[in-house]
């Protein structure tokens, strides 16, 4: 194998006529770091969806740039191992994941619909973070707004903003630091502080007792 031809293959910065001749090269390593670089033309990798070698079409699969026509065409495809490598890829879009998870293999089923799982998890917590970021930009404008009125937060409204942050029922990070920021910075009474304080030992108890049961 021509290790400077490999090398190009991979690189980013090589040009697109320089991938596409190296896509004609007769070494299958070489076809396969073109197949998987993401600056490699749409024409070439119609080139290379054709390859006999399972490794070139495999890593078709792992470009994010092949277009969606060949990825199909890859869902299709008669060797096992290229489907199972779709199947396996979270960036292989939900609709060809869906089809994957019916496949007459069950390994490549059991696998699209582990990846399905996953992506759905990864989902929802970047939906769940976004909402709890939401949460403490809430509080802290209250408690931003509470402070405009007054030098310090009292009892009353030290309770109104554990209501406020208690709402989804916990303690989020941020409203976490929100809590520690009011505490450090000497914002609060004697009272308010005493509200907050447990409020936050309450959060890290329940922390503690989250990571026992995990």
């Amino acid at each position: 194998m021509n290790m400077n031809d490999y090398f190009q293959a991979g690189r980013e910065t090589t040009s697109e006529h320089t991938l596409h001749m190296l896509s004609h090269s007769s070494c299958p390593n070489v076809r396969s770091r073109v197949a998987e670089n993401p600056q490699t033309s749409a024409p070439t990798l119609e080139h290379l969806s054709q390859d006999l070698n399972v490794e070139v079409r495999i890593g078709l699969g792992n470009n994010r740039n092949t277009p969606i026509r060949i990825l199909w065409q890859l869902a299709l495809d008669e060797h096992l191992d290229v489907r199972f490598n779709l199947a396996d890829n979270a960036n292989t879009t939900p609709l060809i994941l869906a089809w994957l998870s019916a496949d007459d293999n069950p390994y490549i089923a059991q696998r699209a619909n582990k990846t399905i799982h996953a992506l759905r998890t990864l989902e929802t917590k970047s939906q769940h973070t976004g909402a709890n970021t939401m949460a403490a930009k809430t509080v802290e404008r209250t408690l931003r707004r509470m402070l405009s009125t007054k030098e310090r937060i009292n009892k009353t409204n030290a309770l109104q903003l554990r209501h406020l942050i208690l709402e989804d029922g916990f303690l989020s990070k941020s409203e976490k630091k929100v809590v520690q920021f009011a505490i450090n910075n000497d914002l609060l009474d004697d009272s308010a502080f005493e509200i907050f304080l447990d409020l936050l030992l309450d959060g890290q108890t329940r922390e503690q007792q989250d990571k026992a049961i995990a």
